[in-house]
């Protein structure tokens, strides 16, 4: 079972976010893009599915295509997100221009320093020149950087997080996932909330809605028989799982996925 993409259009997408609390990113997600996420300010902790990260204002996430990922934390903080995919970065930007960004890759963390941050931070630059200058911060602080010291625990769920992901669509009690680790079932659920900051339960759900989003956003398939495909006997009970999640109906995430415009549709079914 793999992990379905979001899919972007090929531009070069910037939001930058001030938070005055916390907040827990509802969705483990992954898409075709390339992303580069700056903390300006505050702290969060960032959770790839493999590794535990604790970023500080300066320290830049990056994240390639296809990799799974989710950020929370509990205090107020503000930062950048850049992200653009493999046909932005053919159309949009130079030979010299691609070969710095995709060189920042190379580095899950790097950190810099205040005044780097405020530049980039900058609204009134164009999308290309604030990728472009993120680049230019970025593999200038690189060597300096360690991501290493990011990591938040010595403990490794990636055996635990990776089974997850390939069995989310398949009916598994607490009892059954702890057994295949030879560990208690109160262990499993204790260390996976200690290092991730959601149960279990929850981490399959957003698994599942995760990829009812895509299905939703990409084929003509109906709520029935996506919750189906999903690994949820009863269509009701997808049905208030999605809305408590996504805090809309499958149908309205659709409709308001289609006009959006950021994501690619072909009338087919997977």
């Amino acid at each position: 079972m793999r992990i379905i993409n979001t899919i972007l259009n090929d531009e070069i997408y910037i939001n930058r976010e001030e938070r005055g609390s916390g907040i827990n990113y509802p969705l483990f997600h992954s898409h075709n893009a390339y992303e580069i996420y700056m903390l300006a300010t505050g702290s969060r902790t960032v959770f790839t599915g493999r590794d535990i990260y604790f970023l500080t204002a300066g320290d830049t996430f990056t994240v390639e295509p296809g990799i799974l990922h989710r950020s929370f934390g509990k205090v107020p903080y503000s930062g950048i997100c850049i992200e653009f995919s493999q046909g932005c970065l053919e159309k949009q930007f130079s030979a010299e221009e691609r070969e710095k960004l995709l060189a920042c890759f190379e580095h899950r963390i790097i950190s810099l320093d205040e005044r780097s941050v405020s530049e980039i931070m900058d609204t009134s630059k164009s999308k290309h020149d604030t990728a472009m200058l993120a680049a230019e911060l970025l593999l200038r602080a690189a060597p300096v950087s360690d991501a290493g010291s990011r990591l938040t625990h010595d403990s490794d769920l990636s055996p635990i997080s990776l089974y997850l992901q390939s069995r989310f669509t398949e009916e598994a009690s607490l009892g059954k996932i702890a057994a295949h680790f030879n560990i208690t079932k109160e262990y499993l659920c204790s260390l996976f909330r200690a290092q991730t900051g959601m149960t279990v339960v929850e981490y399959i759900n957003l698994l599942r809605i995760q990829h009812a989003c895509t299905l939703l956003q990409e084929t003509e398939l109906s709520s029935s028989e996506i919750a189906a495909r999903c690994g949820y006997g009863s269509p009701i009970y997808f049905n208030r799982v999605f809305k408590k999640i996504m805090e809309e109906t499958p149908l309205e995430h659709r409709r308001r996925a289609r006009e959006s415009g950021m994501y690619s549709f072909e009338k087919s079914t997977l």
